[in-house]
């Protein structure tokens, strides 16, 4: 039988365990093997829950986490958002995914699919748009984002027929930096095929070096400890990975990692991007594909940026737990690739307010990067 993932505990067990529930006379049964279920009560049963998580902590039958139905039969792409406090982590997810909702023209139809996933991205995006900084995550129970993306322009092949529309479901955890502790943030991570690693470019002291200390304040405020610098955080994220796959420490993890650099506006002026490919607002997209050398162009820019502020050792943290190297030293493969965006466009005054409308710059690349990775686009 198929394995299910819950994408609200992210416990993992056969579809035959998912419980249907009758909302009419509150009756729940066993997965039959095919839908529609039918209740003994003549009623269609349509709620789908997870056999876990369908009791609450008070131990009341829960009758809000519904399974969606597209979540339960179509494939799931699993993958991480990590960031620390402050990184910019919920204004880059809640951008990322307005852009791929309605600036990919013809090519993605992308739906929400419960509505605290409508909610919560309405609410965030309507701050955005208003000025605003969505409040910072707090520690808890961050609601999960499950959303369904359809890739008009591929054929189906593989687990997809030439009938059907590639299609995948994914859930996003906006958890707060140290949520990583939780355990279903855990199970989460353990699921994951692959990451985004969000990190505020201002953690690195070679850039605050360069950039005007309003700026600074403005972007990582007074609270955030800057001594935690970008390569301890490396090191942090890691090690709490290694941990939590159960592999041993000093094991290269060869999944897909986006090291996203977030507020790129706040160096975008900076002397090395002054003729480089990073400074276009968008990724170049032809006929429903992008280009791998795009990506690796992207990558050099950025890692040359680095160099030039004297953070060679953050990009060697990345290379000891991201790379392996040949017997002559050089990188022979490597699992990570830099990104630089901008949720909006501009650094935020000291109240937390922008002056202008939204401007994203390059947000797509991170997750088009990953999605080109799992070949659900060309």
């Amino acid at each position: 039988m198929a394995r299910f993932t819950c994408p609200y505990c992210y416990e993992v067990y056969d579809k035959s365990k998912v419980k249907y529930y009758c909302t009419k006379c509150t009756r729940s049964t066993a997965n039959p093997g095919k839908e529609p279920v039918k209740c003994l009560c003549k009623e269609l049963i349509i709620t789908r829950l997870c056999p876990v998580c369908m009791i609450d902590h008070s131990g009341v039958r829960n009758g809000t986490n519904e399974i969606p139905k597209d979540a339960f039969e179509t494939p799931n792409f699993n993958f991480s958002i990590m960031g620390m406090s402050s990184s910019g982590k919920t204004n880059y997810i809640t951008v990322m995914l307005n852009e791929l909702m309605h600036s990919t023209g013809n090519w993605f139809a992308m739906n929400d699919q419960t509505n605290d996933t409508r909610d919560l991205q309405k609410l965030n995006y309507s701050e955005m748009r208003q000025g605003r900084v969505p409040p910072g995550t707090l520690r808890g129970d961050p609601i999960p984002q499950i959303w369904k993306i359809k890739n008009l322009l591929q054929k189906g092949s593989g687990f997809f027929s030439r009938n059907h529309v590639p299609t995948y479901t994914f859930t996003i955890y906006d958890g707060a930096g140290e949520d990583h502790l939780d355990p279903r943030m855990i199970r989460y991570i353990r699921s994951s095929e692959a990451f985004i690693i969000v990190l505020d470019p201002l953690m690195l002291e070679g850039a605050r070096n360069y950039v005007d200390p309003g700026a600074i304040d403005a972007s990582l405020g007074s609270h955030v400890d800057i001594d935690a610098n970008a390569n301890t955080i490396v090191e942090r994220l890691s090690s709490t990975l290694l941990e939590i796959k159960g592999l041993k420490a000093g094991t290269k993890l060869n999944m897909p990692i986006a090291v996203v650099l977030t507020k790129f506006d706040t160096v975008i002026n900076h002397p090395a991007f002054a003729n480089a490919m990073v400074r276009n607002k968008s990724l170049r997209i032809e006929n429903g594909k992008v280009r791998e050398e795009e990506f690796e162009q992207i990558h050099n820019e950025i890692e040359h940026w680095l160099k030039e502020i004297g953070e060679q050792s953050f990009i060697n943290s990345l290379n000891g737990s991201f790379a392996t190297f040949d017997k002559k030293g050089n990188i022979k493969e490597r699992h990570y690739n830099f990104f630089a965006v901008s949720s909006y466009g501009q650094t935020p005054d000291m109240a937390g307010s922008v002056t202008a409308k939204l401007d994203p710059h390059r947000v797509l690349d991170p997750i088009l990067w990953l999605f080109k990775k799992k070949k659900f686009i060309d």
